[in-house]
């Protein structure tokens, strides 16, 4: 449907069509004036009412006609300067894009503020996309409510340290911030531990910019560094019992 608009009263419209339509329209409309003015004329002359019902009735079957053709026209016939027009011409006044989605618009004011950029439209895509996947849109809206109030306990909510919505959208970061994982427990305490057990890998290289260490949780990091201290394979993250 390329071409065509979303408008006010839920239909597609083209607007090339549109002005066909309304120019279509504008002639039909004169032409009954035209019509109207000559049958009254024609009455008052020889008062031959059912002719003139029938003349009226032709008329009107006449600019109905014309009108079909026209619009069928407007469809059909795409000609290079309609194609000109096509490119550059904006919506007709009536058109408008469509609003975001209600569940969108909860996820948005549900998210925490950020200082810096932090686009919207990309970010209500990712959002479509993982609607479209199977996740419930409550579940994500949740997990950005909760993703904020740890932010904001932390002091960070409306600071650069607030990753953009599209890139946690894209991350599926709904599921470090799921349920259960206020205080530590279940995602986000096995996300911590693979994160701080990369560090060490890396010998002190932290290669998350965005989320700084010190930005993590407290008590996550302080029971990986107790469990590091006598164990070489934290949260069991490696299968045969230790690091390769």
């Amino acid at each position: 449907m390329r071409g065509f608009v979303l408008c006010a009263d839920g239909r597609f419209y083209h607007p090339v069509i549109a002005d066909k339509a309304i120019e279509a329209d504008g002639k039909r409309r004169k032409q009954t004036a035209r019509t109207a003015k000559a049958t009254e004329a024609r009455r008052r002359k020889d008062g031959n009412n059912v002719d003139e019902r029938n003349d009226d009735r032709n008329d009107q079957r006449d600019d109905s006609e014309n009108s079909d053709v026209t619009i069928t026209k407007g469809r059909e016939g795409k000609g290079e300067e309609e194609k000109g027009r096509e490119e550059n011409i904006s919506a007709v006044p009536s058109a408008r894009a469509a609003k975001p989605s209600e569940e969108f618009a909860k996820f948005w004011s549900s998210y925490p503020k950020r200082d810096g950029a932090n686009p919207k439209f990309p970010a209500e895509k990712a959002f479509a996309v993982a609607i479209k996947s199977g996740t419930a849109p409550l579940e994500i809206i949740e997990a950005a409510d909760r993703y904020r109030s740890q932010m904001r306990a932390k002091g960070q909510e409306g600071t650069p340290y607030v990753q953009q919505a599209v890139n946690w959208l894209k991350q599926r970061r709904w599921r470090d911030h799921g349920a259960g994982t206020e205080s530590g427990n279940g995602d986000e305490r096995v996300r911590i531990f693979r994160m701080l057990t990369e560090h060490r890998r890396r010998g002190g290289d932290w290669p998350w910019p965005i989320e700084p260490r010190e930005t993590l949780d407290g008590e996550i990091v302080a029971a990986w560094e107790r469990e590091n201290a006598t164990n070489t394979d934290p949260a069991g993250l490696f299968p045969s019992g230790g690091p390769h």
